[in-house]
C-alpha cells in the first residue's frame, strides 16, 4: 500500500514522500507519527489490519486512524494544534503529537484548532469537528475550508476506509 504524505522541504512549500507498508516511515520533525501512535493507541494497527471483531472496538481504531493522520497533517503544514473539548480548551496551542492525540477522545465530540501566527500572534485560523461514535470514517464531521489542502491526505484516508467499510 502506497501512501502519500507532504511534508515541508527546503525548496517548495512542499514535497511528496511515498513509502510502502512496512519501509520506514519518513519523519516530520522529531517525531515519528507511527510510533507515537503506538505509545498511544497500542490497539490500534495499519488500515489494512483491521480485523472483524467487536464494532466499537473497530469503530474507535478507525477514528485514532484519522485522528493520528489529522495531527500528522496539520504539524506538518506548520500549524500548531490546540484541543476544545465542547467545554473547555483541554490542550493549549502545541505541535507535540503525542500530547495532542493524549487529549483527544475525552468527550464524544471535541474541535482541534489550526493555530498559526498571524500579525505576529498566535491565532486560531481553522477547525477540524470531530463527532465520536459513528461509523468511524466520518469522526471527521467538519471542517473549516482553509485547511482541506492541509488534510488532502486525511480525508482519502476517510473515503479509504468508507469503502472498506462498505465492502464488509
Amino acid at each position: 500500500m502506497t501512501l502519500q504524505r507532504f511534508y515541508p522541504d527546503h525548496h517548495h512549500n512542499s514535497a511528496s514522500i511515498h513509502y510502502e507498508k512496512g519501509a520506514p516511515t519518513p519523519r516530520v520533525g522529531h517525531w515519528h507519527p507511527t510510533a507515537v501512535a503506538a505509545q498511544i493507541f497500542p490497539e490500534t494497527g495499519d488500515a489494512d489490519s483491521l480485523q472483524k471483531g467487536d464494532k466499537m472496538s473497530q469503530v474507535r481504531k478507525t477514528e485514532k486512524k484519522i485522528a493520528i493522520s489529522t495531527t500528522s497533517d496539520l504539524i506538518a503544514a506548520d500549524y500548531k494544534i490546540a484541543v476544545f473539548d465542547g467545554e473547555e480548551i483541554s490542550l493549549e496551542a502545541s505541535d507535540n503529537a503525542e500530547a495532542i492525540l493524549a487529549a483527544m477522545f475525552a468527550t464524544d465530540e471535541e474541535y482541534l484548532y489550526a493555530m498559526a501566527h498571524v500579525d505576529g500572534e498566535l491565532q486560531r485560523v481553522g477547525w477540524v469537528r470531530f463527532i465520536y461514535g459513528n461509523n468511524g470514517f466520518d469522526v471527521i464531521n467538519d471542517c473549516t475550508t482553509n485547511l482541506e489542502g492541509a488534510l488532502t491526505d486525511t480525508l482519502a484516508l476517510a473515503e479509504r476506509l468508507e469503502l472498506q467499510h462498505r465492502k464488509e
